[in-house]
């Protein structure tokens, strides 16, 4: 996998993970449930991580 590959790949991925953790933490809220909560936690984690390994897969 080259370059382009690895940055079509990863470079999308801190946009997506917020987006699902939001619908995440919004069925969370309302089932109430701790454990639909926490699996929104770490998706925004895994978002938050995936910002660091598209930082260095951008134009160099």
């Amino acid at each position: 996998m080259n370059g382009a590959h690895w940055h079509l790949g990863v470079n999308h991925l801190p946009v997506i993970f917020p987006v699902v953790g939001v619908m995440v933490m919004v069925t969370g809220f309302i089932s109430r449930s701790e454990a639909v909560k926490r699996t929104e936690f770490m998706i925004f984690k895994f978002g938050f991580l995936s910002a660091f390994a598209a930082l260095p897969a951008g134009e160099g």
